[in-house]
């Protein structure tokens, strides 16, 4: 016979909260209205076991033990929290979701739960499976490709998303914001040697990998025997992708010894060009597109026609302005032909 939950209706009497601190002592008898209580209240319990919370805590059978305003106060504070977790879960701003991209540079992301729109603010982590090879847009559950950009608007460059990586986006209501790769330089490669300009001679085009003269610059170091102007200052300039032209104004007996290095950046700018200061004047003051002073520099080398050796007439000082270059010198025989590079980080 499958065992029957107890029933017992005679609610008896509720014992005095004395009695319940102490309890019963040997030799004490029970009240019969005391007990009546008791398996009343293990017969309701019982009864209610399995049901839901809400029954429980608002049953008038067990007011004694919690009132049945206080069950319908603390089942409406559940509710009230139920509803609180549910709208968190479903807030995709202030979590930081995590899915695996497919794709090379059109990647796709899964999301579960699925974000039903596209929310600035909302950001995600994903394991990247290829490495990608040039711009890279992002779809979420279908939601739309949207570009990935660095800090500044910048496109990603082929390799900047390493298989097996993983990468964290924000977005911005328009693209999503790769974190921890803008706003300041990244070297890309620096090619490093040496040239030389040989005795008689004038110039001397060194090989490069190719580079992107939109973001790299030119640093030179040099030494040689020579004294005259024209002979001792070499300038080095990008005449192409994969070329370094080095020369100087006049030749000489004694060769010039060039250190180079050629320095690829991402996420800046570089305006490059040649001025010439002519003869006659000591000043040139090439335009450029307008920069921001704060990040920008100017890195530039120069030679001259100059044959003599006063300091004066060869020697060039520049100062970059927001939107020209002042380069000045102190003489005005001859001329003087500089190469410069005008880097500024976005």
């Amino acid at each position: 016979m499958p065992e029957q939950i107890p029933i017992w209706r005679n609610e008896g009497i509720e014992p005095p909260e004395s009695l319940k601190d102490s309890g019963w002592e040997p030799g004490m008898k029970p009240s019969a209205q005391h007990m009546n209580w008791l398996f009343n209240q293990l017969a309701v319990l019982a009864a209610n076991a399995g049901t839901t919370v809400e029954d429980l805590l608002t049953s008038t059978s067990i007011e004694n033990a919690l009132s049945a305003n206080q069950g319908r106060v603390l089942n409406n504070n559940l509710i009230t929290l139920d509803n609180k977790v549910t709208t968190h879960l479903d807030d995709d701003v202030a979590h930081n979701r995590y899915g695996v991209a497919t794709g090379t540079n059109a990647l796709v992301v899964t999301l579960s739960p699925a974000p039903t729109a596209l929310i600035a603010g909302m950001s995600l982590r994903f394991k990247n499976t290829t490495a990608n090879t040039g711009a890279v847009t992002l779809n979420i559950n279908g939601l739309g490709a949207k570009p990935i950009v660095k800090n500044g608007g910048t496109a990603l460059s082929s390799g900047n998303l390493k298989a097996g990586g993983v990468y964290t986006v924000a977005y911005d209501d328009t693209n999503f914001i790769l974190q921890g790769e803008g706003g300041g330089a990244v070297i890309k490669s620096v090619q490093r040697g040496y040239a030389v300009i040989p005795s008689t001679g004038t110039s001397v085009d060194m090989s490069l990998n190719p580079v992107d003269r939109s973001k790299t610059i030119v640093n030179i170091s040099y030494e040689t025997r020579a004294d005259r102007g024209g002979a001792v200052l070499p300038r080095a300039q990008l005449t192409a992708d994969n070329v370094l032209t080095i020369d100087r104004g006049l030749s000489d007996t004694y060769n010039v010894t060039v250190v180079f290095e050629v320095i690829e950046f991402e996420n800046v700018k570089v305006q490059s060009g040649t001025t010439i200061i002519y003869n006659g004047a000591s000043t040139s003051s090439p335009s450029i597109n307008t920069v921001d002073l704060a990040k920008s520099m100017l890195f530039f080398s120069y030679t001259s026609q100059y044959s003599g050796s006063s300091y004066g007439q060869y020697i060039v000082r520049g100062e970059l302005k927001k939107g020209d270059i002042s380069f000045a010198r102190w003489g005005t025989n001859d001329t003087a032909t500089i190469s410069y590079f005008v880097l500024e980080l976005i």
